[in-house]
């Protein structure tokens, strides 16, 4: 006796069956309806069951989706590609299928798809170089139209599909999906594509459509790379082109140079024209310069010239006088200092360092500057940080020095004033004032 299982006139999924070996038995109309009865249990029963396996497995899809919208949300360009085939290889291995293959168009090979993301857990894998008018041609016109491609089994491919029949059976696919990846009512810019290389499969309208959304989310990243690409190419483009006037102005820019006049400065002799000249090559570098020359020879004027001609012309010149601060002072006058650093320290000042931000500081009379400020300022000239005083915090700053003096540091130096690796830092461009 063979009972059909289906549940109210639904379709048919499974058969009883109940034989007798040996000996002939006739069934009677009550032992058929028995039978039934115990046919339609076992129906609900594993109806039930597979409703059940059916909602669990949607489930675990639903959060799976989840996960994957919210995670390409802020996803690092560099890290899109590496998540889609991660993101391949989990939907792959949730719902049972083989391979999952996306494909871009090729901007060099007209009408070319090329493989960029796959898994595959066999070894029959699709070509890599690109699918061609010769691989798929009736797939490949339904993909530049956006359509989906959807069968179960080769049977079911329509018969102008003939060529693409035999290319699946010599790559090994028994069912495929394929979804277009498009943005809209733009034209696709590459498809995604599901095969299984086993068994045959259906694919239902809900899976579809659940997947359906996986191919946009993948849409949408793939275009945030793009853009993000085209941007660092006009970036590029525009740091190209700058480079390219400044190289063409670095004649016309020599000739401002040393056509400028230094109308604060009076002096025709060769020596004088050669302080003008080596302040001139310094200006427009960032170089730490130290001014040598006698008192009253001109050294804060010079450190103006200096400045009006560097690239920090529009920010201020802040001045410190070493030598007019009390030592006590000269470190919280340069650095600041935090509330309550030390007696008398009632509230929080910002350093001339700070105040100096993206400009020029001239530390007049350097070598007045007490030993233990020194270390300070070295940590300044070889780090850009400090700390005010009172606080651990590090502060940055992007500031340019000029140093005078009108002592021989170098004598400074032996005699154990002034540290030895401070006077190298100050010295990278020595002027020294007739």
């Amino acid at each position: 006796m063979v009972i059909p299982l289906s549940v109210e006139r639904g379709k048919i999924f499974g058969l009883l069956t109940f034989a007798v070996t040996w000996e002939e038995r006739e069934w009677t109309e009550t032992a058929v309806q028995q039978f039934k009865a115990v046919a339609q249990i076992f129906a609900n029963v594993l109806t039930r069951r597979q409703v059940k396996q059916a909602l669990k497995e949607r489930l675990r899809f639903e959060m799976l989706l989840a996960e994957i919208s919210t995670r390409f949300i802020n996803q690092p360009i560099n890290r899109i590609d590496h998540e889609i085939e991660d993101d391949q290889v989990r939907i792959c291995k949730l719902l049972g299928i083989d391979t999952s293959a996306l494909w871009e168009w090729s901007d060099n090979a007209c009408n070319t798809l090329i493989l960029t993301h796959a898994y595959s857990n066999q070894e029959r894998v699709l070509p890599s170089g690109g699918i061609t008018q010769d691989h798929f041609p009736w797939c490949r016109q339904q993909m530049v139209k956006g359509r989906i491609i959807s069968f179960s089994s080769l049977e079911e491919l329509p018969p102008e599909a003939a060529h693409d029949r035999e290319s699946c059976r010599l790559f090994g696919i028994k069912s495929n999906l394929t979804l277009p990846l498009s943005i809209g009512d733009d034209p696709p810019v590459g498809v995604l594509g599901f095969n299984t290389l086993q068994t045959e499969r259906d694919w239902p309208e809900g899976l579809v459509k659940r997947l359906q959304l996986i191919a946009q989310i993948f849409t949408h990243a793939l275009e945030r790379k793009r853009m993000d690409g085209q941007l660092r190419e006009h970036i590029r483009e525009i740091e190209e082109l700058k480079q390219r006037l400044e190289q063409e102005n670095i004649y016309l820019k020599r000739e401002v140079k040393l056509l400028l006049e230094h109308k604060e400065i009076v002096g025709q002799s060769f020596v004088m024209k050669k302080v003008l000249n080596l302040s001139e090559q310094v200006a427009q570098t960032e170089s730490t310069v130290l001014i040598q020359g006698e008192t009253g020879t001109g050294k804060g004027l010079l450190a103006r010239e200096i400045h009006k001609m560097s690239s920090r012309k529009d920010r201020p010149l802040v001045t410190v006088n070493c030598a007019a601060l009390p030592a006590s002072l000269i470190e919280s006058e340069l650095f600041g200092r935090e509330k309550g650093a030390y007696t008398g320290a009632l509230t929080k000042m910002a350093g001339r360092f700070e105040v100096a931000d993206g400009a020029t500081i001239f530390l007049d009379e350097i070598g007045e500057l007490p030993h233990e400020v020194q270390s300070k300022l070295l940590q300044v000239l070889e780090q850009g940080r400090f700390e005010r005083l009172g606080s651990t915090k590090s502060l940055h700053v992007n500031v340019r020095i000029i140093a005078a003096t009108n002592q021989d540091l170098a004598q400074s130096v032996k005699e154990g004033k002034f540290r030895k690796d401070l006077y190298y830092r100050l010295n990278v461009f020595p002027i020294l004032i007739p």
